[in-house]
């Protein structure tokens, strides 16, 4: 016969509509559709998550987090501004040798071919060459400028010492942490019940 496994159930996390738990993200999704009750608690949370300073019953902060939640305009890069590199080949104008000087920190650890390198005193190199291919810095407009991002504002780095963890990993923490809050059940009470 089998032992009864024990089943603890909660759920965390943000995503673009807000706080998973408790069901303040689903509730964002339809604010307009409940009751007033219901949508001050949902304000009150996104504000605190959102890090706002303001009254989430004022019209203006209700609109800072209605602009500013679920999928909205691209917020942590300008989409219309993406830094990218156009890749171009020099040649000379003139029919000579492109000649260029670099850093010698600075030359290619593979010397493509054609280049010939003459170190000069000052630590530099210059390269005559008969073309080279480049990259020169270049800006685009994203072909994707809407996204689904977490509510502007929440950090989750500054809720843990994240020692610089990568978003993603700040956003498990959160998640797992939330989770285990969401119980019902005192963290104390549950690792006495459950072993790990």
């Amino acid at each position: 016969m089998a032992e009864p496994l024990p089943l603890v159930v909660g759920f965390g996390g943000v995503n673009p509509a807000g706080r998973v738990s408790f069901h303040h993200a689903y509730r964002r999704t339809v604010i307009d559709a409940i009751d007033a009750a219901s949508a001050a608690d949902t304000y009150a949370s996104l504000a605190s998550l959102m890090n706002l300073g303001g009254d989430p019953a004022d019209d203006a902060v209700r609109k800072h987090i209605r602009d500013h939640t679920l999928v909205r305009r691209i917020e942590c890069f300008d989409p219309a501004r993406v830094y990218c590199q156009r890749s171009a080949t020099q040649q000379p104008a003139n029919g000579e040798p492109l000649a260029f000087a670099l850093n010698g920190k600075d030359v290619p650890a593979e010397v493509p071919a054609g280049w010939r390198l003459q170190r000069g005193e000052d630590g530099r190199v210059v390269v005559a060459a008969e073309q080279a291919e480049v990259l020169f810095p270049d800006r685009r407009a994203s072909k994707v400028s809407s996204a689904g991002q977490v509510p502007s504002g929440f950090a989750a780095d500054k809720l843990y010492p994240s020692r610089s963890h990568p978003r993603g990993l700040q956003l498990a923490v959160y998640a797992a942490s939330d989770a285990v809050q969401s119980i019902g059940v005192p963290w104390e009470a549950f690792k006495r019940h459950v072993r790990p």
